[in-house]
């Protein structure tokens, strides 16, 4: 009679462990559901661009075409810092082109020191139709990113500031004469081969209005003009 007491006291026991560890199995699982975050879309991850190109301190004597432009693609990972997802960080690649429409030319000459420096020079208006000078960048760009709540349609406001640093991976002139024949020159050895600066978005769903400020100048350090590039745009958000 005691042999089967204890028989059945440890049955019970074996039987209340395994309930136990159940139960336990049970709460885990749950508490793992709860803490599990809630699956957050990234965004603004491949992007093109298309703005107006400026160029500050531009000698006044000489015309930088209003139609000055500049295209480009950026593919950004979209990071989130938080558990909610409105803010995050975007790092990525980008090409950009830059094209100057102005009647002028990089030159060199030599200052009183005998120091080499460059400057724009004017073409003679009777000479050329059309020119242009073109810069293409490859950038390492970074964000930081705020978004809404997306609404019914799954869009929201959404505000980036950040920079961008990139290398020069060509420049060149393109020149189209009075005869329609064209003429392209690749030496410039006295603008600069990379540059930095600060970058801005705003915009609703898919668009956004841009900005870039160098804080870089558009010549080596002492080797030319003070001529600092700005850009100002839409960005549009393919995904």
């Amino acid at each position: 009679m005691i042999k089967l007491y204890f028989c059945r006291m440890k049955q019970i026991a074996t039987l209340f462990i395994l309930l136990t560890l159940a139960f336990s199995e049970v709460a885990l699982a749950q508490k793992s559901n709860e803490e599990t975050p809630v699956k957050r879309e990234r965004t603004d991850m491949f992007m093109i661009q298309y703005n107006h190109e400026g160029l500050l301190n531009f000698p006044d004597s000489i015309r930088l075409s209003p139609w000055s432009r500049g295209v480009g693609i950026s593919f950004m990972y979209d990071h989130f810092l938080v558990e909610s997802d409105k803010l995050s960080i975007g790092i990525g690649l980008s090409f950009y082109s830059h094209n100057y429409l102005t009647k002028s030319d990089i030159t060199q000459y030599q200052d009183t020191s005998g120091q080499v420096l460059s400057k724009f020079t004017a073409y003679s208006p009777y000479t050329i139709n059309r020119s242009k000078i073109v810069r293409n960048f490859l950038d390492i760009p970074v964000e930081l990113r705020y978004r809404t709540t997306p609404n019914e349609k799954g869009h929201s406001w959404k505000v980036a500031v950040g920079a961008k640093i990139g290398y020069r991976t060509n420049i060149y002139s393109k020149v189209i004469d009075k005869n329609d024949d064209k003429y392209k020159s690749f030496i410039y050895p006295q603008v600069s081969r990379s540059r930095y600066g600060l970058t801005g978005r705003i915009g609703y769903g898919k668009v956004s209005v841009n900005g870039y400020y160098s804080l870089s100048n558009f010549f080596f350090e002492g080797r030319g003009a003070e001529i600092t590039p700005i850009s100002l745009g839409v960005t549009l958000t393919l995904f």
